[in-house]
């Protein structure tokens, strides 16, 4: 079928990596042979129903399985598994036990053991949809960033954009500046291309490719490092065509990853949960043993000489020994983390933040450092006009423009808008040349006429550093830089006073103003010459460089402002982001002057704040001092920063501590943005690069989003306290209450009981606590520790004070086994409401009815404990019921959990405060 197999081009790719001699090519020293190999057309490309043949033969060009794990095969991995087993094995001799008891007829007392058996199935349905939850949202992410790589390639002898999941082995791929590789593949076009193989060699340099003809005609040994290039690098320069060899699995760059990944790849959160998982457990276990070794020494002791059916009291034992031992609490912990980390993605998602990588939306919660360009980022990048200064310095609106004199404007729209580069067919123009012709636009002026008149032109560059256009042969206007235009007037055309001679006086008043204005943005100077140039050769003169009309005897017009206007929603996010404690650092490539005055206006700065300039960093790092961690605090902009720098502060800040997030949109951010823990880009305006380094990309380039996603984020964090908060109170509660009326006499809670109270701790508060609105404290809170996160003051505090309320009430009504069911169940239905509650506030009921689900699950749970200790009878052993005397005891015993909370609350959180345990914003 294909003349080349995929073990031979695995050696002649590994030899491009390891620098080995052409020896693996001897038989492919040519496109030619490639083409010939892999049936394909570097010229023409593949067509379209050879796609799905070279799939089967060399693979899709993807490195995980998107294909999603079955139901069937998720229960067979939880039902195979040690604990499963375990389980049911002691299930099914607790119900041979009571088979037993009963002489093999059926009775009622058989209910518990079957209920028992069926929940043990029951939690491996569970277990299997919360692997199959995990593997989807896996794969969903995946899809995600499959997505957003598109390349482009010849198909069918035309140009087309494909998602890079969609190429093949014989593909023939368009290669850019700033492409990066997805396939590995040779090289048969190249125009000036150097790429960057630094992720897969670790070498800075460039290396430049050439194909395999180039090497021929030049008599070059063939060197496959020169004539092949592989995924994960990138094109820095030039362009070319590369011919696809292989895809997925087969890339180098897979392979390299396949034997250095590690075996732990938890995320942040995940890791603490299955931390405080596992110590719930382990004190659950010594707990579950302590009643077990209680219950059983009971068994022996008392029943031993009694007529008591021994085989169904140890079957009961059996069943207490199953619900208490398998209540896996870490499950119900970690399927909720799940479940709200899926929720949290799509709200990220509808707020324009696509995740790309689960590890920097955990990390999201703690930043307490964003380092964001300026250009593109903060601001709109699109210069615009913002004041005209004359005798005073306003904004040019089309009223002011009415009211100069006639002279004033005709020379004010020589100077503007008649001397302009700008050609809107070809919409080639500077960014200045550009904002004049849109302000032109807006005032609606005619120019045609007096374009016509236009003689010559000549040109910007950077050593005249003004653009000069002559009319008529009898007026020279210029534009350009404000120090030599100002320089080079020896008049002033004053709006007030009419054209007057500039002395000393004048210059240094116009001079101060300038230096102001210089202050807020980039100056331009327009200015004008009236003389007769009908006699002069002014082509020579020009082409010369001896043209010196527009160098002397200049009138002055005044100086144009142009701004990069920040963006709208600029001001009110960095507001935002400071009072969630987050410092906003501003980098740009800027000078100091420009980048204070956009600092200043967003808010990043104050007016009397210093600015750090790039080699002032850079020599701060080459030499460090005692004082060095405050200069880096310190800093709020770094201007005339390097890609080096912005790395280099990334890492610092690091190293102090801190989380760090980057936000930026070009190809010199990347670096940055790849070292911080978590980096974003631009959607639309990004380059490829920035997007392929970043974690979360700015769907609409709008950095508002990124404070909508911090809060989504704090709110995955707090769900996930929530759930910890109640499960500890209730499950630590639980034990100990056991342990306590197993040392009175029998455990005052049936399995069946125990089953039900785990689900209402497990299920019903796992999805009743995940559709908590974000409180109002994620808005004006710090970043959170990194160091012992989750379990912080605040919740010990409302475990210890919850669990304290619940143990003491039903050890008081110990003898009434029944009461204490009934009362714990409506402790914990109300502990729902206090549980949402992980700051010092002191409404509980604050969003309470904004979230349907916990108040439709507090009825729900209501409602089945009523059924189950009415007519639970037998089964539940809830016998005859309660009385309406005791459900209100009941009832009211739960309420007044809430009311304990608040009274507690109100106590201790002046003392708190004042001790600053906890710094709480109001």
């Amino acid at each position: 079928m294909f003349k080349v197999s995929k073990e031979k081009i695995q050696e002649i790719l590994s030899s491009g990596l390891t620098q080995n001699s052409g020896d693996s090519m001897v038989q492919f020293n040519s496109t030619k042979r490639f083409e010939e190999a892999l049936k394909s057309n570097t010229t023409q490309g593949l067509g379209d129903n050879d796609i799905r043949l070279r799939q089967q033969v060399f693979g899709v060009n993807q490195i995980e399985n998107l294909d999603s794990i079955g139901f069937l095969s998720a229960f067979c991995i939880n039902l195979l598994k040690p604990k499963s087993i375990f389980f049911l094995t002691l299930s099914l001799i607790a119900f041979g036990l009571k088979y037993l008891s009963t002489q093999g007829i059926y009775r009622i007392e058989w209910i518990e053991s079957l209920v028992i058996f069926g929940l043990i199935s029951l939690n491996l349905i569970i277990s299997a949809i919360h692997l199959k939850i995990a593997d989807n949202n896996k794969k969903k992410l995946l899809l995600q960033d499959e997505q957003s790589k598109s390349v482009k390639v010849l198909r069918n002898g035309q140009e087309e954009t494909l998602i890079a999941r969609d190429l093949v082995v014989g593909d023939v791929v368009l290669l850019q500046e700033n492409d990066q590789l997805y396939v590995d593949g040779l090289i048969v076009e190249q125009n000036n291309l150097e790429i960057d193989e630094s992720y897969l060699t670790g070498e800075q340099d460039l290396i430049h490719k050439i194909t395999l003809e180039e090497a021929t005609q030049m008599k070059q040994p063939i060197s496959p490092n020169k004539h092949l290039a592989f995924a994960q690098t990138k094109v820095i320069k030039g362009s070319g065509k590369l011919l696809v060899l292989a895809v997925g699995l087969e890339l180098q760059a897979s392979r390299i990853m396949v034997l250095v990944k590690q075996e732990d790849n938890k995320t942040p959160i995940l890791s603490a949960i299955e931390t405080i998982s596992s110590k719930m457990e382990t004190i659950g276990f010594v707990g579950a043993i302590v009643v077990i070794f209680m219950l059983l020494a009971r068994y022996m002791i008392e029943y031993r000489n009694s007529n008591v059916n021994g085989y169904s009291t140890f079957s009961n034992i059996l069943n207490l020994i199953i619900v208490l031992i398998s209540g896996n609490a870490s499950k119900a912990l970690i399927t909720h983390f799940q479940f709200q980390l899926a929720q949290t993605v799509n709200l990220m998602l509808y707020s324009q933040n696509l995740v790309r990588k689960l590890n920097q939306l955990e990390n999201l919660p703690f930043m307490d450092q964003l380092l964001i360009d300026k250009t593109g980022t903060l601001t709109q990048n699109r210069i615009q006009l913002d004041r005209f200064m004359n005798d005073t310095t306003d904004e040019l609106t089309q009223s002011r423009f009415n009211h100069f004199p006639q002279e004033f404007q005709k020379a004010f729209i020589d100077a503007c808008f008649i001397n302009n580069a700008y050609n809107p067919e070809t919409n080639s123009g500077t960014p200045i040349d550009i904002a004049l012709f849109q302000v032109a636009q807006d005032m609606s002026l005619n120019l045609e006429d007096r374009k016509k008149q236009v003689t010559h032109q000549i040109p910007f560059d950077s050593a005249r550093k003004k653009l000069t256009t002559i009319i008529n042969n009898n007026r020279v206007v210029v534009r350009g830089a404000s120090e030599i235009i100002f320089k080079q007037a020896t008049k002033f055309y004053s709006l007030k006073d009419g054209i007057v001679v500039i002395d000393d006086f004048m210059r240094d008043c116009l001079e101060q103003n300038l230096i102001q204005l210089n202050h807020e943005g980039r100056t331009v100077a327009i200015a004008y010459a009236d003389v007769d140039l009908k006699n002069e050769n002014v082509d020579q003169l020009i082409q010369d460089n001896k043209f010196e009309f527009d160098r002397q005897n200049l009138t002055l017009l005044g100086f144009l402002l142009f701004l990069d206007p920040l963006r709208i929603e600029t001001k009110m996010t960095v507001e935002g982001l400071k009072q969630a404690g987050i410092k906003v650092v501003m980098i740009t490539g800027d000078n100091s002057i420009t980048a204070k005055s956009v600092a200043i206006k967003a808010g990043i700065m104050a007016l009397d704040s210093i600015i750090t300039e790039g080699a002032e960093f850079a020599n701060k790092l080459q030499n460090k001092n005692e004082d060095f961690k405050k200069d880096i605090e310190d800093i709020y902009v770094l201007s005339r920063a390097r890609p080096e720098d912005k790395y280099n502060l990334v890492k610092e800040l690091q190293e102090l501590g801190h989380v760090v997030g980057v936000c930026g949109d070009g190809t010199n951010d990347s670096p940055a943005i790849s070292k911080s823990d978590i980096g974003y880009s631009l959607g639309i305006s990004g380059t490829e690069l920035a997007r392929e380094s970043s974690g979360i990309i700015l769907l609409d380039d709008n950095i508002h989003s990124i404070y909508k996603g911090i809060i989504l984020a704090r709110n995955l964090f707090d769900s996930v306290k929530r759930l910890a908060q109640y499960q500890i109170t209730s499950h630590f509660s639980l034990i100990i209450i056991l342990i306590a009326s197993s040392a009175i006499g029998d455990t005052v809670i049936s399995p069946l009981q125990f089953i039900w109270i785990n689900l209402i701790t497990d299920l019903f508060a796992t999805f009743a606590l995940s559709y908590c609105k974000p409180s109002s404290y994620l808005y004006h809170q710090k970043p959170p520790n990194k160091n012992g996160f989750l379990l912080d003051i605040i919740v010990y505090i409302h475990i210890i004070i919850l669990a304290i309320y619940i143990i003491i009430v039903c050890i008081i009504f110990v003898h009434q086994s029944l009461m204490v069911f009934n009362l714990f169940v409506m402790i914990t239905l109300f502990n729902l409401i206090n549980s949402r509650m992980v700051y010092l506030e002191f409404n509980v009921f604050s969003g309470f009815f904004g979230s349907w689900m916990i108040y439709s699950s507090i009825l729900v749970i209501g409602l089945l404990q009523y059924l189950i200790v009415e007519f639970g009878g037998i089964v539940m052993q809830t016998f005859d019921g309660l009385s309406l005397n005791q459900w209100l005891i009941c009832i009211v015993i739960g309420i007044g959990s809430v009311i304990w909370r608040t009274i507690v609350i109100l106590i201790i959180r002046p003392i708190i405060v004042n001790n600053q345990l906890y710094i709480l914003e109001e």
